[in-house]
């Protein structure tokens, strides 16, 4: 059975294709997708990768929960233990981000290459052995490439009182104030916030 076709079918084939906003990410994912084409498969150790790597993930998350549990002991609760507490709960987060960036970055290359082998055999749909499906389907996206003429459409379009800063604009703008002596913009109130910077030996 065919598969409806999406609420933006009608449109999305007249629109330009999408190759992403960050130039060097594509970068990236291109030279990912060349490593991926030039990994070699064959030997036996490829019987069934998917299996392997459901067993590895398995493995992996038994080992960060042992690792959690370890860096949950913090013997002594003065400042000196409390510190070492921490910078080893970093290092452990900062393992995390770095196994999530490279994951995201692996997941962003294959779904490259997968929609566009699906575009190329005309398939929008597949099901795999495991009965997991994955379907494509376009639709429009955005993006402000003037930030002054949307401004103005948006005011004049009735979306003003949506209009807003990105709360990390909005700190600074209220930090640069508060050190200048000035009052913080109307509608923010500013507090004291002890921040923590880790160096590194």
């Amino acid at each position: 059975m065919a598969s409806r076709p999406s609420k933006y079918a009608h449109v999305g084939k007249d629109l330009p294709k999408y190759i992403g906003d960050d130039l060097d990410r594509v970068t990236l994912l291109n030279n990912l997708r060349d490593e991926i084409l030039a990994t070699p498969v064959g030997d036996e150790r490829d019987w069934n990768i998917s299996a392997q790597v459901c067993g590895t993930v398995k493995g992996i998350n038994e080992a960060v929960a042992t690792l959690l549990a370890l860096a949950k002991k913090c013997p002594q609760h003065g400042a000196a233990g409390l510190v070492r507490a921490y910078a080893d709960a970093r290092l452990v987060l900062d393992a995390a981000s770095e196994w999530r960036a490279s994951a995201q970055l692996l997941v962003d290359a294959y779904e490259r290459m997968m929609i566009e082998q699906m575009e190329a055999e005309d398939v929008a749909s597949l099901r795999i052995a495991s009965g997991a499906s994955v379907s494509t389907y376009a639709e429009p996206y955005g993006k402000v490439v003037d930030k002054a003429a949307f401004r103005a459409w948006c005011v004049a379009n009735g979306y003003e009182q949506q209009l807003q800063l990105w709360p990390s604009t909005m700190n600074a703008i209220a930090k640069e104030r508060t050190l200048a002596g000035e009052a913080p913009p109307d509608g923010v109130e500013v507090t004291s916030k002890t921040m923590v910077r880790l160096n590194k030996a």
